[in-house]
């Protein structure tokens, strides 16, 4: 393995998280929230829209030399979670401006897994772009559709 992918492979499983058992993409989006509300609380949505582009390019540049070693889309590959994770919240704070109540976390978190597992409203298409683009997209797109149906709960329910 090349430093080149041993460096995609650390970054791109948001710094080893991706490879705990069982269910990566749910460790890596879990992973990402103490690291959004601690950017959020200290730094607003300034700061949120810097980490959340942050992920995404991070995830943008390990993704080929993460599949040189694992393949197409691999399950260690978390850093697009993250990405999506956080686009949620920064959507959410940037436009339903919500307090910081754990129920809030938990719906989003939730939410941006149900979308990302289930594939649904054209992720699955995202995701079969392939290459970085692919990776990357889908999650996106599910963070998107996260902080619409999660804001909606904000309007009826927090």
């Amino acid at each position: 393995m090349t430093t080149r992918q041993r460096i995609s492979v650390f970054t791109g499983s948001f710094f080893g998280i991706g490879f705990l058992p069982g269910m990566p993409g749910t460790w890596g989006s879990l992973a990402a929230l103490p690291v959004i509300w601690l950017i959020y609380s200290f730094t607003g949505l300034i700061g949120l829209s810097i980490c959340t582009l942050l992920f995404c390019l991070l995830s943008w540049w390990s993704t080929p030399g993460f599949e040189e070693i694992y393949g197409d889309d691999p399950g260690p590959l978390v850093m697009d979670e993250a990405a999506g994770q956080a686009l949620c919240f920064l959507l959410l704070f940037a436009f339903w401006q919500p307090d910081l109540s754990w129920p809030l976390w938990v719906a989003g978190f939730l939410l941006f897994r149900f979308f990302d597992i289930v594939k649904i409203l054209g992720t699955d298409a995202l995701q079969n772009i392939g290459g970085s683009a692919g990776v990357l997209l889908d999650d996106l797109l599910a963070g998107f559709y996260a902080h619409l149906v999660t804001g909606f709960l904000i309007l009826i329910v927090f």
